[in-house]
C-alpha cells in the first residue's frame, strides 16, 4: 500500500493560550514590574520579581526574556504556576545591547541541546516532525523535561536514540505512570 505524503484531512493539536501570557505583554507595554512562581525541573518552586522584555514563541514554546536583578533571563511560560502579579515598580531600564546578548545566549544553548529521535513512519508522531524520509529526526530544544512530557505523549511511535539522559527522563516518568495506575 502507497502513503501519500499530503495530508489533507487533520485534526490540529490545539495550544491553549498560557494564563500568563496577557498579563505579561500588558507589563511588557506598560514597563511594569511583576511577580510570579516558577518552577524549574525537578526543583522547588520559587518566586520571581522580574522586569519583562520580550514574549518570543522558539522551538514550540513561548519564553520570557526577563530582567531579575541584575541578570538577563528566559522564563519558559509552561513553568510559570501562579497568576502573573503586577508590581508597582517600573521595569529596569535594559540596553539594546544586554537583550541581543541575552537572545545569543539562549539561540546558542538551544542550538547546542539536540535529540535524535527515531519515529515509526505514518503515525501521528511522524506527521508531527513533518514526515521524514528517514525514520530518524533531530530537534533542537529548550528544556528537557519538557520535551520528554511531550514526547511521552506519542508512546511506541517515538525512540529516543539520544541524548541518553531524555530516554532515561522518558523511561522514568513512564514508570511512574505505570506505578500510580497499577
Amino acid at each position: 500500500m502507497q502513503t501519500s505524503r499530503e495530508l489533507s484531512i487533520f485534526t490540529p493539536r490545539l495550544l491553549a493560550q498560557h494564563d500568563s501570557f496577557a498579563p505579561l505583554a500588558d507589563a511588557i507595554a506598560n514597563s511594569n514590574m511583576v511577580a510570579f512562581e516558577y518552577r524549574k525541573p525537578d526543583s522547588e518552586q520559587t518566586v520571581r520579581e522580574v522586569s519583562p522584555l520580550k514574549l518570543r514563541f522558539i522551538e514550540g514554546q513561548w519564553v520570557l526574556l526577563a530582567k531579575q536583578g541584575t541578570q538577563i533571563k528566559n522564563f519558559l511560560l509552561r513553568r510559570i504556576i501562579s497568576k502573573v502579579t503586577p508590581l508597582d515598580n517600573a521595569s529596569k531600564p535594559v540596553s539594546d545591547e544586554e537583550v541581543a546578548l541575552a537572545e545569543a545566549e539562549l539561540a546558542d544553548f538551544v542550538s547546542n541541546n539536540k535529540a535524535v529521535l527515531e519515529v515509526e513512519p505514518d503515525t501521528e508522531a511522524w506527521w508531527h516532525f513533518g514526515g521524514p524520509e528517514g525514520s530518524q529526526v533531530e530537534i533542537h530544544f529548550m528544556d528537557e523535561a519538557l520535551l520528554a512530557e511531550d514526547l511521552m505523549e506519542f508512546g511506541s511511535e517515538v525512540r529516543v536514540l539520544s541524548p541518553e539522559s531524555l530516554a532515561t527522563r522518558i523511561r522514568s516518568g513512564l514508570e511512574r505512570v505505570v506505578q500510580v495506575h497499577a
